[in-house]
């Protein structure tokens, strides 16, 4: 009786430790995958802030077009026209 008593305990001891074993390469694969999922969304983020920058610089140079375009579209405006917008030549005599 006490034979079988010393093996189960040898063998709760042998299973306790492959749990804790275990438990451990669990823990470790859930930290590594922890840390990628961190570097992915850090990425993303670094992504997102260059998408924003250019984002920006798009919007500054299609304001600077717009008024480019308005200034053009004021002097076409003011120039008198004649109808014909092709330069005149001068007759010859």
């Amino acid at each position: 009786m006490a034979e079988l008593r010393a093996r189960q305990q040898i063998e709760f001891d042998r299973k306790k430790e492959e749990i804790e074993l275990l438990q451990r390469e669990k823990e470790k694969e859930l930290e590594t995958v922890h840390e990628k999922i961190k570097q992915a969304i850090s990425k993303k983020d670094e992504q997102v802030q260059a998408l924003r920058g250019q984002f920006e610089a798009a919007v500054k140079r299609a304001d600077h077009l717009e008024g480019l375009l308005a200034q053009q579209r004021k002097l076409i405006a003011a120039t008198p026209s004649n109808g014909n917008s092709a330069p005149k030549k001068a007759l010859p005599s």
